[in-house]
């Protein structure tokens, strides 16, 4: 793997990223999987009105990791429903990072502010999930060297800057 030096990093590096992503072939979910969702989205008002859903937000789990990551790094928000089922994808935080950041661009390229189980299955996710294959080389695409060779290898998905090109997301 060639890897990118920081010197070589945009505004639109992730935008590039999430480009290549996209390109990815998708695959199914499996069927417990494909149960949450369809229970998360029948039941979205519920879910999303649950006063104890905020209590998982405290622990750790990928649906807090989730919701902590797009408080903190995202323009966009997203319900409940969504955590909840996105959450039943995802068993690293790499895997958070990699799915917040590819969202952003979903977001920014289709103008959605606000993520909801309609957006996830006919926007973001009408393909299925990524391969774990996949997921692990786009891992590794996004590292870099910093400046600093001392600091070992870094994630260009935790820099700000990298996602400038498709930080704000107009409404269309």
């Amino acid at each position: 793997m060639i890897y990118l030096h920081e010197k070589d990093l945009s505004f639109n590096s992730i935008q590039k990223w999430c480009e290549e992503m996209d390109k990815l072939e998708r695959v199914p979910l499996t069927q417990e999987e494909a149960e949450t969702h369809i229970m998360c989205t029948k039941n979205q008002d519920k879910i999303n009105k649950d006063k104890d859903f905020n209590g998982l937000l405290g622990k750790w789990n990928a649906v807090s990791i989730l919701h902590n990551r797009i408080k903190a790094f995202h323009t966009y928000t997203i319900d409940n429903a969504s955590l909840l089922s996105l959450g039943s994808l995802i068993d690293r935080p790499g895997i958070v990072v990699q799915y917040t950041n590819f969202i952003q661009y979903k977001c920014w390229q289709h103008g959605i502010k606000h993520v909801t189980m309609n957006a996830i299955s006919t926007v973001i996710m009408p393909w299925g999930k990524f391969k774990m294959e996949d997921l692990s080389l786009m891992w590794e695409k996004q590292k870099y060297i910093p400046s600093d060779k001392n600091k070992g290898m870094l994630n260009m998905l935790d820099r700000m800057y990298c996602m400038l090109s498709i930080k704000d997301i107009k409404a269309k």
